[in-house]
């Protein structure tokens, strides 16, 4: 007497059980794996952090800087000397490699806050905010005698996904704001009064 060879199929919702079972298992891992490299981020994120700010508080205590503001940016450090009105920017460039950048408010003309924008095409601002293609926000700073002006960054799209933009922006308005209160008046004046002069002479 000859079987034949027959398909033995499971039944169906031992199947689906199954699969049900190794999507969840494949998830938990894939979650776990995703956690463990996030403790790993912050961790280094916290060592370069905490290294960072000793480098900053060593340059101040070596040139006479006393900080009564400060702010932690993702690639820089800010620090506001308000007796001196001096403004001391640190930036990181990689583990180990930094710059410095003292600006004195004696020398500033003009502080803003920039936005940029990543380039729109016609129509795509329908149904949308302008704030979605925002590229950057930075702290402009203007100097007297034509030098070059210069930028902090407080948010970058590349550098700062998953950061509340509105929490950068509120930043950069509040050392904005603070740094324009401090500006030489009296130097606004003479410049302005210059300027005036030389206005009139022309059209003499």
């Amino acid at each position: 007497m000859v079987v034949k060879g027959s398909c033995i199929q499971l039944p169906s919702k031992l199947s689906y059980m199954s699969l049900m079972i190794a999507v969840t298992i494949v998830i938990t891992v894939a979650l776990f794996i995703y956690k463990i490299v996030q403790l790993i981020n912050d961790k280094e994120m916290r060592s370069r952090i905490s290294e960072t700010l000793a480098r900053f508080s060593m340059f101040g205590s070596e040139n006479n800087i006393s900080y009564s503001s400060q702010e932690v940016l993702h690639d820089s450090i800010i620090g506001f000397d308000g007796i001196q009105r001096k403004l001391i920017v640190l930036k990181q460039f990689g583990p180990s490699s930094y710059d410095w950048r003292i600006i004195d408010l004696n020398d500033v003309q003009n502080c803003t806050v920039r936005k940029s924008y990543r380039s729109i095409k016609a129509g795509e601002l329908k149904g949308r905010s302008i704030e979605e293609y925002l590229e950057k926000i930075s702290l402009r700073f203007e100097f007297y005698n034509n030098k070059k002006p210069f930028e902090i960054s407080f948010y970058k799209h590349v550098d700062n996904k998953g950061v509340k933009v509105s929490e950068l922006n509120r930043k950069a308005k509040a050392w904005q704001l603070l740094i324009s209160k401090m500006l030489n008046n009296k130097r606004k004046k003479e410049n302005n009064l210059i300027a005036k002069s030389n206005d009139q002479a022309i059209s003499v």
